[in-house]
């Protein structure tokens, strides 16, 4: 004979079940939004930011009023958001300024449903820039090559970068300006970046590693009395990987360059560790059901 609350000899514990379950969200909301999430968005959007402002000061960045970041430093690049396709306005201020003060740079852009989009800030605090930049392309590039493009993110420079071993040359980079993303076999390049006015060599990356398969950014940053350094990160549903040596720091004059790790930021919206705190803390008084 069954006891009384028992059937087909199964006991369950609803209170653990829903603190098991509860476990798995937390891990699915924490961890860093990918790229890969976005690959079918229907009439969505993914956005960004990428900070190439060459000043020390940290920043907050807005999406249509309400902040998205804060407290971002140079060369971080965040994880992808997304966002409902249509116009959107972008604000950056600094690290801890209130959200109706004037921002240090503002921008306006209309995303297309599916696409992938980064915000980048260059320049100092006094005068930044701001712009939109279309990730990606409708492709996915085969393993044997990547695809890539270079941005100028110098605040005063325009510059030229050349690729040594493949005769490639992308030239009269003015500031905030991207080249086409072109297709290059996997290898391992030399990428030169001068002074697209006087020729003077600004920075020489050895042994960059394309690897195939990925479609990567690389932006020239610096200037205005920094050095100028080669800032590699990879766009649109290759973003999920981060490049193995992805800031390179020029030293000019063609000598070797030292590499250190581009920051990425993933977005947790703040209101889903809270809200999942307070549902385990109401769990917890659940009596235990048997079934």
């Amino acid at each position: 004979m069954k006891e009384e609350g028992e059937m087909f000899g199964l006991t369950v514990d609803l209170r653990r079940l829903c603190l098991a379950g509860l476990a798995v969200l937390l891990a699915v909301v924490a961890a860093p939004t990918t790229a890969r999430a976005y690959s079918s968005m229907g009439g969505r959007a993914a956005v960004r930011l990428v900070d190439m402002s060459s000043d020390a000061q940290a920043a907050d960045f807005y999406l249509d009023g309400a902040r998205a970041w804060s407290g971002v430093s140079y060369k971080t690049v965040s994880n992808y958001i997304d966002v409902g396709a249509g116009n959107h306005v972008y604000e950056v201020r600094k690290a801890g300024s209130a959200a109706g003060s004037p921002p240090l740079a503002k921008g306006e852009e209309m995303l297309k449903p599916g696409g992938y989009y980064s915000v980048m800030t260059a320049g100092p605090s006094e005068g930044m820039k701001a712009s939109v930049f279309d990730d990606g392309s409708s492709t996915m590039p085969t393993p044997d090559v990547c695809q890539a493009r270079f941005i100028n993110a110098t605040s005063d420079l325009t510059i030229d970068v050349a690729l040594r071993g493949l005769d490639t040359n992308f030239s009269n980079l003015g500031s905030m300006q991207a080249s086409p993303y072109g297709q290059l076999p996997k290898g391992v390049y030399d990428v030169e970046i001068k002074d697209g006015t006087s020729g003077k060599v600004l920075a020489m990356v050895r042994n960059y590693v394309a690897p195939g398969g990925h479609m990567h950014s690389l932006a020239a940053t610096g200037g205005m009395g920094r050095p100028v350094e080669l800032v590699e990160f990879y766009d649109a549903m290759t973003a999920d990987a981060v490049p193995e040596g992805a800031a390179h720091t020029g030293a000019g004059g063609g000598q070797p360059t030292n590499r250190t790790a581009a920051g990425y930021l993933p977005r947790v919206p703040p209101a889903f560790p809270l809200a999942l705190l307070g549902a385990a803390v109401l769990l917890t008084g659940l009596p235990r059901l048997k079934l």
